[in-house]
């Protein structure tokens, strides 16, 4: 049986799970997707009702484990490889045999998550749709591009604003980039961006005062929850930008709440999902989002958080139900990764690529996302 995870070459959680993969005795393939079309070729071929699929004319093995990481679409072409005029069709062609190529990986005896599954449950309605409907609780929320259903909604109580979706910005300057954040919203902010407003839909979702704020990633039926020791009280509303401060302990959730969580990712199809929930005054735990693709190695703050052994046995399992065993020692550690050499040729390969946009860097003895690593740069 063979791993396959993939990914962009700069990706620290991709390359931490195919090293302890290997470190394991099991087979485990790295696909790049940055250039994936410049260095691979895909091959379908629909038989007896399935689909059989070919990489580089090698069959991938429908009892493979899959690990969609970052399924992003890639970087097409180089600028050397298509002639301007016939770069449309060349990249309309190829998306429509990329996104072939992920649903047939959804043939394989465990996929994390199935490509359907992540694209539907990227969608942050209908993951409150699902939360709502197994019972979590969830604040007062509002997906709009209208003005002035959104000002209608900040005459009471408190609001916050976010972003559909990550994304970055860099100056011409090349030294910042700025990223979209939780921010607090007035009917004032809004009115002066009216004109604008309609290109640009928001969240505006309920401001829930939390005393600490709760990172679940689960998998199979393992879960990892971490208390971050953060809260809103204080005003400030985005514990990523605080991150090499946190206060990372793993919790117990209640097995109600357990339960939920397994039933929402049922009903969404994900095999995989980093829940962020935060607990409100009452000491209710409030779902606010889930990322089928969420990162989670950072939780390893230290051994005795073994979440890289945990999703690489995981993945070598093939099970969809899988639960780890918290009573036995782990196998493969990232503190074990962070001083291999694999990591160090990693890291020599991002320092030598800087203009592709999945960043990592490496310091003082830690991985950061890229999220992580530029907002920590700037506040530094």
């Amino acid at each position: 049986m063979t791993v396959y995870v993939l990914s962009h070459f700069g990706d620290v959680h991709a390359h931490a799970v195919h090293w302890a993969c290997e470190s394991l005795g099991k087979s485990s393939v790295f696909l790049d997707l940055y250039e994936f079309f410049e260095n691979s070729r895909i091959g379908i071929i629909p038989e007896n009702g399935r689909q059989r699929l070919l990489i580089d004319g090698i069959d991938v093995d429908q009892s493979a484990s899959v690990w969609l990481r970052r399924p992003n679409p890639p970087k097409l072409f180089r600028e050397s490889s298509v002639h301007a005029s016939d770069l449309k069709f060349a990249e309309m062609s190829c998306a429509s045999l990329y996104r072939g190529f992920l649903e047939g990986l959804s043939e394989c005896s465990l996929v994390v998550s199935p490509w359907t599954a992540h694209t539907a449950a990227s969608l942050k309605m209908n993951q409150i749709s699902a939360a709502q409907r197994v019972g979590m609780k969830t604040p007062r929320t509002v997906f709009t591009n209208d003005i002035d259903l959104a000002i209608s909604r900040l005459n009471t109580d408190e609001w916050i604003a976010k972003s559909h979706s990550q994304f970055k910005w860099a100056p011409v300057n090349g030294k910042h980039t700025i990223m979209p954040s939780v921010a607090p919203i007035s009917p004032s902010d809004l009115a002066s961006y009216s004109s604008t407003f309609p290109f640009s839909p928001i969240i505006v979702q309920e401001k829930v005062k939390s005393t600490d704020e709760i990172r679940v990633f689960v998998f199979g039926r393992t879960v990892f929850a971490a208390s971050l020791g953060f809260s809103n009280l204080d005003g400030e509303l985005d514990w990523r930008r605080f991150h090499s401060t946190l206060d990372i302990k793993l919790i117990e959730l209640p097995e109600r709440l357990r339960q939920q969580i397994f039933e929402f990712m049922d009903a969404l199809g994900l095999t995989s999902g980093a829940f962020d929930f935060i607990l409100n005054e009452s000491n209710e735990h409030v779902f606010l989002e889930v990322n089928s693709c969420g990162q989670w190695i950072w939780m390893e703050t230290d051994d005795s958080i073994p979440i890289l052994d945990a999703f690489s046995q995981f993945l070598i399992s093939g099970d969809p139900q899988f639960e780890y065993d918290f009573s036995q020692t782990p196998n493969v550690l990232y503190s074990d990764f962070l001083n291999s050499q694999v990591a160090d040729e990693v890291f020599v390969q991002r320092e030598a690529a800087p203009s592709q946009t999945t960043i990592a860097k490496k310091h003082e003895g830690q991985w950061f996302s890229s999220m992580v690593a530029l907002e920590n740069e700037e506040l530094s």
